[in-house]
């Protein structure tokens, strides 16, 4: 399945991404049109080394670039010259409907982000990658919280009764947030590099943030949900 995400300043078309959910690898597609990243400088922050996450199992021995920074170099590009305040207009597309939304840079391009991390090539980040199949623009906490939750909890019933391991007690989707953390603060060391304006930064920022909220809401979260759906 394709999410097509456009972005508008006024009526004028910024930028846009189509994702394929089933993508095996996307960077190529993200950075072929664009000479920005073919000088050393420009391209030192994409390298695996660079600020290496410190729960990354990659090596640079075997992989040259951080999947995460690739799938992101465009977008962080595009957006690099964007104050995250500045108002512009989203419309995505989906198999099933149409979304659109008037917010700041920072929202809109982290409902983006959620959809590329989620099918990044990244071994952390690609972990949610269920989760980009029933994507949800600009979903609330609550909302992600749910969708999270059920997923992992869905992985768990499948692993049951295929006679694997299950872990219906969420500490594996614990331990996912904590390492996202570690994900969060070299990913934004990386972005430094190449945002003059904070739109990118933030929306990092504030993708991370949000897996951080979840993290130390499983237990009050549901506790919460329990009593408002049940």
């Amino acid at each position: 399945m394709k999410i097509k995400y456009d972005f508008y300043n006024g009526e004028q078309r910024i930028s846009t991404f189509e994702i394929d959910t089933n993508r095996e690898n996307m960077s190529k597609m993200l950075i072929s049109d664009n000479n920005y990243f073919s000088s050393p400088e420009n391209s030192k922050w994409l390298k695996l080394e660079y600020n290496q996450c410190e729960v990354c199992p990659l090596k640079s021995t075997e992989t040259e670039c951080c999947p995460a920074a690739l799938d992101i170099s465009n977008i962080a590009l595009k957006f690099g010259n964007i104050y995250s305040y500045e108002r512009i207009k989203v419309k995505v597309e989906t198999d099933e409907r149409i979304y659109f939304k008037e917010t700041n840079a920072t929202i809109a391009v982290n409902s983006l982000l959620g959809l590329v991390f989620a099918t990044s090539g990244c071994p952390i980040l690609s972990q949610f990658k269920g989760m980009a199949r029933f994507h949800l623009p600009f979903s609330s906490f609550d909302e992600t919280l749910v969708r999270t939750i059920g997923m992992y909890l869905l992985k768990q019933y499948y692993n049951s009764i295929e006679g694997k391991e299950a872990d219906f007690e969420l500490k594996g989707l614990l331990q996912l947030y904590k390492d996202m953390g570690n994900v969060n603060y070299s990913m934004t060391k990386r972005l430094a590099d190449i945002s003059t304006k904070d739109s990118a930064i933030n929306a990092i920022a504030s993708f991370f943030a949000m897996s951080s909220l979840i993290e130390d809401s499983i237990d009050t979260g549901l506790k919460d949900l329990k009593i408002e759906i049940f």
